[in-house]
């Protein structure tokens, strides 16, 4: 009897890494593929983001198509990078619609198709579809916003709740943090920068309270800063978030943002070009 209960706890300890690994949640798959991406080691996270995608996790289906695009990872092939664009997209994830659009009508044939899924887009608020479809809406658009939805729902029914929540201390892999008294970091604080490192441009407003109240509402005060630009509007707010040591790195953050942060197409700065536009 003493023997049979000795086999018995071999078993179970022996089955317990894989009891553990089921009950790894597709957010877990998700966030432990993106720490390995941002590691360069793309196998990896392409192994993770099939099991976060056999879950139904949009993101993981359109970073699964970033590394078919990129040729990030072996026997990358364009077919697959539109299949799981298109997977994302018909979860509902705004990015995964504007690059699918884009390779279709690079593709040809699909024209139509294509420009729909443009016009989706736009029509979600995606900056880089608006720009195409209608570049002079964008900064009127932006200028507009008096508040913005802090619950998730923006469209990308695939990825809302708490799964931002779970890849922000990834995504907020930035350089430096900032350990400021001021409420708002601005223009010391971006000039204190390397300029050599990367950040993500998010929005611009017309309006210093608008701004102020964006950070406050997706808590960004150590995360983000803003400073003033001229335009052709005349002077606008700017926000950007994170302080990356190379463009790689802020690329694939600005690709995982939570969706809330996404709606307008962030894009990518210098710190240099920032500091350069900087008016008092």
């Amino acid at each position: 009897m003493k023997q049979c209960s000795i086999v018995l706890m071999l078993i179970l300890f022996m089955l317990t890494p894989s009891l553990s690994a089921l009950a790894q949640t597709d957010d877990d798959l998700y966030s432990d593929g993106f720490a390995a991406y941002l590691n360069k080691d793309y196998e990896r996270a392409k192994v993770l983001w099939l099991e976060a995608a056999e879950a139904e996790n949009a993101r993981a289906m359109f970073n699964l198509g970033l590394l078919h695009e990129q040729a990030k990872i072996d026997n990358a092939s364009s077919e697959q990078a539109d299949t799981w664009f298109d997977r994302a997209s018909k979860q509902g994830y705004i990015a995964a619609d504007y690059h699918l659009a884009l390779r279709w009508l690079a593709q040809g044939g699909r024209d139509e198709a294509a420009n729909d899924l443009l016009k989706k887009s736009a029509q979600a608020g995606y900056a880089p579809a608006v720009r195409r479809v209608s570049p002079t809406k964008i900064a009127s658009t932006a200028s507009a916003i008096n508040t913005s939805d802090s619950s998730g729902n923006s469209g990308n029914s695939g990825n809302s709740g708490n799964k931002s929540t779970t890849n922000r201390d990834l995504l907020d892999n930035a350089i430096e943090t900032s350990k400021s008294n001021s409420k708002y970091l601005g223009k010391e604080w971006i000039q204190s920068k390397k300029p050599e490192y990367w950040t993500i441009q998010m929005l611009a407003f017309s309006d210093q309270h608008k701004i102020e109240t964006f950070i406050d509402q997706h808590q960004l005060h150590s995360r983000a800063a803003y400073f003033t630009e001229k335009s052709n509007e005349g002077v606008l707010y700017k926000l950007i978030y994170g302080v990356y040591d190379s463009k790689d790195k802020a690329e694939f953050a600005r690709q995982n943002l939570p969706a809330t942060l996404t709606e307008f197409g962030p894009w990518l700065r210098t710190m240099e070009s920032v500091q350069g536009a900087i008016i008092d």
